[in-house]
C-alpha cells in the first residue's frame, strides 16, 4: 500500500515528531504535578480577551504578574476568543498542543528548506536542532507565550512567497498584525516580492483591522488603539532585558539610548546584506535568516524570542560542512554553549547572574549573525547552497 510505504520512508520524521510530543507532555505533567504550570503570558492573553469581549479595555492593566500587560493590537484579541469559552486549564492544554504543532512544523520545515538541500538528510540532525533551542522551548512552554506560533507564521509566509496566493499572504499579514513593531526589520526583504503580493498582504491586514472596527463604536476603537500605543511605549519602562542591543551598548560602550543602537545597527546590517546580495555573495533566503535572528537582538524581548535564530543556526551548521579550520568549529561550539545553555539550573544562580549581566545570550546571538555573514560571504562557489 502506498500509504504504508510512505510511513516507512518517513519513520524517522514520525519518531522525531513523537519525541517532541512526549517531551511536551512530560513537561506539562511535571509542571502540573509541581504546581508550576502557570503560563503567565497565556494568562495575560486569556484575561485580556475576557475583558475585551466584556466591553472593557485590556490595556493598562496588569494580569497576573506586575509585568503582565497586554501589548498586542486590538484586532489580535479575536484570535483568543475561543479561550474565553474554556476553563483556563483547558485553554492551557489546547495552547500547548498548538505550540508543539508549531515547533514540529518549524523543525521539519527548516530541515526541508535548509538541511536536506545541503545533504543533511538524516533525521538525527533534527534532534541537534532541537537541542540548540531546548532551553528556550522549555521557557516558552512554561510561560505560555506565542513565539513558536509567530515563527511558524513567518516561515510559512516568507519561504513560500513564490506561491503568491491570498493564503500565503495571510501568514505574513497575521505576523505583522501581532508584531507591527517588527516592520522596520521585515521591510528590507520585501523588495523582491511583486507589488500584487505586497498588496495582498496589506489587504489582509487592513481587512482584519476593519473587521475588528465593526463590533465597537469608533470612539471605543480609538481608545483601544490609543491604549495599545501607550502599552508599547510603556513596555520599555518596566521590562528588564539583558540581551538587547540597547542593553549591551550601555554596558560595554556607555551608550544610554533605547533607540539609536538598534536603528544604527539595522541600517548597517541592511547595507552590508544588500551589498553582498548584489554581488551574489549572499542569497535572498540568507537575508531572511539574518533578519529573523536580529529580531530578539534589536528589540527588548523575552529570551524565548531567540527561537527566531534557529533558521540562521541551521545555516551556520551547514556552512561549516566544508570548512577545515578547527578554530571555526571551536568558535561555533562555544557560541552554541552560550546560546543554548542559558539556564540557571545548569550554571547556578550566582554564575548565571554574571552571565546575564554581561549579556551572554545577546552577545552569542550577535556573534552567530556575524559568523554566518562571514561564512556565506567568503564561501567558494562550490559551497553555495540553493535554499
Amino acid at each position: 500500500m502506498a500509504w504504508l510505504e510512505r510511513i516507512k520512508s518517513n519513520i524517522g520524521l514520525i519518531l522525531f515528531s513523537l519525541f517532541i510530543v512526549l517531551f511536551g507532555t512530560l513537561m506539562v505533567v511535571v509542571e502540573v504535578s509541581n504546581g508550576r504550570f502557570w503560563t503567565n503570558d497565556w494568562l495575560v492573553y486569556v484575561e485580556a480577551a475576557k475583558d475585551f469581549f466584556s466591553g472593557n479595555s485590556p490595556y493598562g492593566k496588569a494580569y497576573g504578574l506586575s509585568s503582565g500587560f497586554f501589548k498586542y493590537p486590538p484586532p489580535t484579541l479575536y484570535f483568543f476568543w475561543i479561550s474565553t469559552k474554556l476553563t483556563y486549564f483547558t485553554s492551557q492544554l489546547v495552547h500547548v498542543v498548538v505550540q508543539l504543532c508549531a515547533l514540529i512544523f518549524i523543525l521539519l520545515h527548516i530541515r526541508k528548506i535548509i538541511l536536506v538541500p545541503a545533504g543533511y538528510k538524516h533525521p538525527g540532525w533534527l534532534y541537534l536542532l532541537f537541542l540548540f533551542i531546548a532551553v528556550q522551548v522549555v521557557r516558552e512552554l512554561h510561560m505560555g507565550n506565542i513565539n513558536l506560533e509567530l515563527l511558524a507564521l513567518l516561515l510559512l509566509g516568507s519561504f513560500l512567497h513564490e506561491i503568491k496566493s491570498w493564503f500565503k499572504a495571510s501568514f505574513i499579514a497575521l505576523f505583522i498584525l501581532f508584531k507591527p513593531i517588527f516592520l522596520p526589520v521585515l521591510l528590507p526583504f520585501t523588495y523582491p516580492l511583486s507589488k500584487s503580493f505586497l498588496l495582498k498582504i496589506s489587504s489582509v491586514g487592513i481587512g482584519i483591522i476593519l473587521f475588528s472596527l465593526v463590533f465597537n463604536p469608533l470612539s471605543v476603537s480609538i481608545d483601544y488603539w490609543s491604549g495599545w500605543i501607550e502599552a508599547i511605549l510603556f513596555h520599555g519602562d518596566y521590562i528588564i532585558n539583558q540581551t538587547s542591543l540597547a542593553y549591551l551598548t550601555k554596558v560595554y560602550l556607555g551608550v544610554n539610548s533605547e533607540w539609536w543602537p538598534p536603528v544604527i545597527a539595522l541600517l548597517i546590517l541592511t547595507s552590508i546584506l544588500l551589498v553582498l546580495h548584489k554581488k551574489t555573495k549572499i542569497q535572498f533566503n540568507d537575508l531572511l535568516y539574518v533578519y529573523f535572528a536580529s529580531i530578539p537582538t534589536l528589540f527588548k524581548l523575552d529570551t524565548q524570542a531567540f527561537i527566531f535564530s534557529l533558521p540562521l543556526i541551521a545555516c551556520v551548521l551547514i556552512s561549516l560542512k566544508k570548512r577545515s579550520s578547527w578554530i571555526i568549529y571551536v568558535l561555533f561550539v562555544l557560541l552554541m554553549v552560550a546560546f543554548s545553555l542559558n539556564s540557571t539550573d545548569l550554571w547556578g544562580k550566582v554564575l548565571m547572574n554574571k552571565f546575564n549581566y554581561w549579556g551572554m545570550l545577546g552577545l552569542a546571538n550577535i556573534a552567530l549573525i556575524i559568523l554566518f555573514i562571514c561564512l556565506r560571504s567568503t564561501a567558494p562557489a562550490y559551497e553555495k547552497v540553493e535554499n
